[in-house]
Order: structure tokens, then C-alpha cells, then sequence
């Protein structure tokens, strides 16, 4: 049953569970995420965990004198909910700075380790996608965005640095990898698909410490980070990132049927799920001998093998670039779409979650 849209505030919250969903998400609180926030954290978790800025990054000094409360007994506390991936701990600053991050990507991801580990704990999150249906048709712009794979761009076509997998990469200070938290999820409940699961998200600078001092993946060099892309690109999996350009904090690599984007794309036929890439497969007749591997590969199922003949639906097509990695005749290169079919995304995080935010608010006005 679908539900709408609801603004969720600190002040309407009911407890404390619902007052943390306030300040890192704010639109409803359905069965499934509060089910998700029960049995990762207590209400006393939450309560302090509430207590805490997304946007003010604080000592554990200056939360202790903000709250009244001794900075011995506040400051392991704060750990514990860093370590459990309840809240953001920067490893970087001297003093260590704490603040919360959104649900997804944030909260969500940083519950790797405990989803395998728990059968229910899975199965709450994979039934995340339905239950945030009615989110993810309002959502304006989408959280994630494609980005073509390494090498399926023609040459003479110009690239801007964000929408290349391999320029996020090359920007980056620190890069982290860890487990795909969909496939994982997938694999605990003894389903998904046989793409590979290991290493397979990345986070970056900031994230990637806190990963790599949390447990949760481990740091890598920009070298290997390539050698991972490819990897994930010869299995015909999606690049995914936030849909912003100056800031990246992670890389998805994604299947079609068991990550949660592409997932409500093909599954909830919800097109807009995830942003599209700026580009389009071009199909060479002189080069393309009909063999139909391409079709075959195409997670969106875009292309369709028609008495030998390769045909593209294009109001199927996201511009991944898969496509290309599996046409052994190079008979496949992205093109940049037309000038009004092109999509820029938001400068900044902060501008695509106030947009983000707009969109949902519109929706739960008319509801």
C-alpha cells in the first residue's frame, strides 16, 4: 500500500528514533527504516545520536560543554556509535570531529558488517526499495547518477571531470573499499545474482578513513582503485556516484537486480531513480555483425536483437556504457546527447540535497 509523504520534524516526533530520522532524512519514517533503527542501535543511541549537527562538526569537547555532560564518560560513547556506523567520525582532525550523515548514502552503508551478520537484519534492508516508493517517484533531482564505464565514450568526444570514474579516482586524497552492501544483502539471504560482491563500493577521502578505521574496508591506491573498475566493468556492473559534481564520497558498482537504484529502475519502473549519463550508445553498421552480445548484456535491457539488426530503445537506455564491454567488434561508442536532452547536475551536496528536499516537500503538499 502506498503511502505519502510526510515532514517529519524534530518537534512531531514521537520518540527518539524518530527525532534522529528528523535531522538525517526529515520526509516520514516508515515500518522499515524504524524496524532497520531498532535493531541497530537502543533508544539511548539514538537519543544522543540526535543530539548531534549534520551540518556542525564538533569535538567531543564541544559536544561535552554543549550537553553539560563529563567529556570521559561522553567521548566513548561517541566512539562506540562511530564504530557501530550510528554517527560520522573524522579521523583526520586533530581533535577527532563528530557529526551524523544522511540515511543513504551514509547511515545505510555504514551497516555493512552487521547486515552480514544477521538474516533480519537483511531482510529489513532489502525491503527497503518498496517501502520507499513513493520517495523515490518525488524525488528531484535523484540521489545517484550514472557514469559511463572506463573506455565506452568515443575519443573525439569531450568528458567533463565528473562525469569520468576515472577523474573522481584521480581527485581523490584517500580511497577506501568494502563490500557492495546490495549484493551483500542479497547473499545473506541466499539470493542475487553471481556479480562479485567484494570491494565492489569505494568511499572517498573522508569516508575512506573512516572505513578503514572503523573495520568496514580497507584503504587502497589510486593504481588498484583502477584495477577494481575494471574489474567491476568486465562484469558488466553500473558505475554509480552521488548526484553532485564537486563532491564525490562514494562509487557504486552496480547489478540490475539486486542494488537498490537500479533495482527501482527496472523493478518499480521508476526511470528517474537514478540519473542518467549525458550519453548514448551509437551503433556502427559497418562494424556490427548482429551477434546480439551487446542485447544480451545490457542491464536496462535498452537494446533488442530484431532480424539481425541491433535496435536501441533509447527511453530505456541510462548511458552506462555497458553495452561496449561486451561487443567483441568495437562496433558500439557513447555519443554525447543532444543539447536538450543533457542533464547538469547540482554544484554542490548541500544544493542537491536542497533541491532533493524541494521536490519532497512539493509531494507532501499535495498529498
Amino acid at each position: 500500500m502506498k503511502q505519502p509523504i510526510t515532514i517529519l520534524t524534530e518537534d512531531s516526533a514521537r520518540d527518539s528514533y524518530e527525532r534522529l530520522w528528523a535531522k538525517i532524512n526529515g520526509f516520514g519514517m516508515n515500518p522499515v527504516q524504524r524496524a532497520i533503527f531498532e535493531e541497530i542501535m537502543t533508544p539511548e543511541d539514538a537519543e544522543l545520536a540526535a543530539k548531534l549537527s549534520m551540518s556542525d562538526h564538533e569535538s567531543a569537547a564541544a559536544i561535552a560543554k554543549r550537553l553539560g555532560e563529563r567529556l570521559e564518560e561522553l567521548e566513548p560513547k561517541l566512539d562506540d556509535l562511530a564504530m557501530r556506523g550510528i554517527i560520522f567520525k573524522n579521523f583526520n582532525k586533530d581533535p577527532k570531529l563528530y557529526h551524523l550523515v544522511p540515511w543513504a548514502p551514509g547511515l545505510a552503508e555504514f551497516q555493512i558488517s552487521a547486515v552480514k551478520n544477521s538474516t533480519k537484519l537483511a531482510a529489513l534492508f532489502d525491503a527497503i526499495c518498496e517501502s520507499g516508493e513513493e520517495v523515490s517517484r518525488a524525488l528531484d533531482p535523484p540521489w545517484f547518477r550514472v557514469i559511463p564505464v572506463g573506455e565506452s565514450v568515443a575519443a573525439e568526444v569531450r568528458v567533463l571531470p565528473y562525469e569520468q570514474v576515472d577523474a573522481i579516482i584521480d581527485k581523490s586524497r584517500s580511497i577506501a573499499v568494502t563490500d557492495c552492501m546490495c549484493r551483500a544483502v542479497k547473499k545473506a539471504l541466499g539470493q542475487g545474482c553471481d556479480a562479485p560482491i567484494e570491494d565492489m563500493c569505494f568511499y572517498l577521502d573522508d569516508h575512506a578513513d573512516f572505513f578503514a578505521n572503523t573495520g568496514k574496508g580497507r584503504l587502497v591506491s589510486k593504481e588498484e582503485a583502477k584495477q577494481i573498475l575494471r574489474k567491476s566493468e568486465d562484469a558488466g556492473l553500473i558505475h554509480q556516484v552521488c548526484n553532485a559534481q564537486d563532491v564525490d564520497p562514494l562509487i557504486c558498482n552496480c547489478c540490475n537486480c539486486c542494488c537498490q537504484p537500479i533495482r527501482t529502475i527496472t523493478k518499480l519502473k521508476i526511470s528517474h531513480a537514478s540519473a542518467r549519463s549525458n550519453f548514448i550508445p551509437e551503433i556502427s553498421d559497418d562494424r556490427c555483425t548482429g551477434c546480439g552480445s551487446c542485447a544480451d548484456g545490457c542491464p536496462l535491457g535498452a537494446l533488442k536483437l530484431k532480424d539481425g539488426v541491433v535496435v536501441l530503445l533509447t527511453e530505456s537506455c541510462i548511458g552506462c556504457g555497458v553495452c561496449t564491454t561486451f561487443c567483441s567488434h568495437d562496433a558500439i561508442k557513447l555519443q554525447r546527447r543532444s543539447e536538450d536532452e543533457q542533464i547538469i547536475p547540482p554544484k554542490t551536496m548541500p544544493e542537491l540535497f536542497e533541491r532533493m528536499g524541494a521536490s519532497l516537500c512539493k509531494k507532501a503538499m499535495e498529498s
